[in-house]
């Protein structure tokens, strides 16, 4: 995305992956083939809870092939792919009333890296079985520096919800397209997904709102 957009996550769990639930578990090679970056890489990302892990028995590592696969265009992005793959054009952007106050190229870089960290959070809250407390934190301090950094550029409090409600149309977007969205086969499953999302991203909004005030 142009203003906005991967992700923090859990961490390392002892539990054995793929025993009980049906969840798809990915080795390192594999899981870092998908993501197209080092598995050196993908061993700091999990070591900082960025991408959901399961250890085996014998003290490998598991990878969520949900949360992986999920992930993915988020780091196309990252090296390279249009960023028409966030469903922002530039055009529209421009065109948006708040956009000026958003268009230094500092606070640009800023709210991209923002945007970047919530898409991975969202995408992760969406995909992770068990525990999903500490995305909404994480999401929250996303909102909340946000926020922060909105009311230190100078921006009014009516154009930096406008440019977040802007932003999470493309999100549900994005969040549309994921596997666990996509292949939903019944009215009840999606509409329990529909709510998660618009529960962290109200969760995000409230915590903008908050640090600006």
């Amino acid at each position: 995305m142009n203003e906005w957009l991967a992700g923090e996550t859990r961490p390392d769990s002892t539990a054995q992956p793929g025993q009980s639930d049906g969840t798809e578990w990915l080795s390192l090679k594999e899981a870092s083939a998908l993501l197209h970056v080092a598995p050196s890489t993908l061993r700091r990302w999990a070591d900082s809870g960025r991408i959901p892990t399961q250890r085996t028995a014998g003290g490998h590592r598991r990878f969520d092939g949900a949360a992986v696969r999920a992930l993915a265009p988020t780091t196309a992005a990252t090296h390279g792919a249009p960023v028409s793959l966030w469903a922002v054009s530039a055009r529209s952007l421009g065109q948006q009333p708040w956009h000026a106050h958003f268009a230094q190229p500092a606070m640009a870089e800023q709210m991209r890296g923002l945007g970047q960290r919530l898409l991975g959070l969202l995408i992760q809250y969406l995909v992770w079985h068990g525990d999903d407390s500490r995305f909404l934190a994480d999401g929250r301090a996303v909102g909340a520096s946000y926020g922060q950094a909105a009311r230190a550029a100078g921006v009014g409090m009516r154009e930096t919800v406008q440019a977040f409600l802007y932003f999470r149309g493309a999100f549900w977007r994005m969040a549309l397209q994921l596997p666990p969205v996509a292949q939903a086969s019944d009215v009840p499953e999606i509409i329990r997904i529909s709510e998660r999302i618009d529960h962290f991203m109200n969760e995000v909004l409230l915590s903008t709102i908050g640090a600006y005030e």
